[in-house]
């Protein structure tokens, strides 16, 4: 069944809960607003483990594809102590730049239909047309308290997906 969804935060988390929502079902109404600029971020860079690389893998493998083909990749670390070297290997991890990262899944997300809103602050979920499904990252401030205090989200049944230990939350209504 087709939703309005609205994602408070173009964070990465953002962006790809939209990008498997569309790819869930087309018929999806998404709209990301983020408060800041396409180019604004915040952090130098991004890791993946080879473990949720594969997961991007199987979930997207557009995203997978355009991530693989930008990132830099290592599978051994070194570690400096007291003018030792230690090798330690077979680890598998990638990185990228994060607004490179915000670029493919910007791109994707477009490509697939999802609406995305920049440089607006969010005051009142009210200016949005009714909507079943509200995803936020609940390490934004502002995305926190605008919709608990607009929508005194709480534990309920109806959560598709509740806080975890990444601190999404994404709470949807019959």
């Amino acid at each position: 069944m087709a939703m309005n969804i609205v994602s408070i935060g173009a964070g990465p988390a953002g962006l790809f809960f939209a990008i498997l929502m569309k790819r869930a079902d087309p018929a999806h109404r998404i709209t990301i607003v983020e408060r800041n600029g396409t180019q604004d971020t915040f952090g130098g860079g991004v890791v993946f483990s080879d473990e949720t690389l594969g997961n991007v893998a199987k979930a997207d493998p557009q995203t997978y594809a355009e991530i693989t083909e930008r990132f830099a990749h290592w599978d051994a670390i070194d570690i400096h102590y007291q003018g030792t070297v230690v090798t330690s290997g077979g680890h598998g991890f990638s990185g990228l730049s994060r607004q490179v990262l915000l670029d493919i899944l910007q791109r994707r997300a477009e490509t697939l239909g999802v609406e995305l809103v920049f440089r607006k602050e969010v005051a009142d979920l009210a200016e949005f047309p009714p909507f079943r499904c509200l995803h936020f990252s609940l390490q934004g401030d502002r995305a926190r308290v605008v919709a608990r205090s607009r929508l005194s989200l709480r534990r309920s049944p109806l959560d598709l997906h509740r806080r975890d230990d990444r601190g999404d939350l994404a709470q949807c209504r019959p």
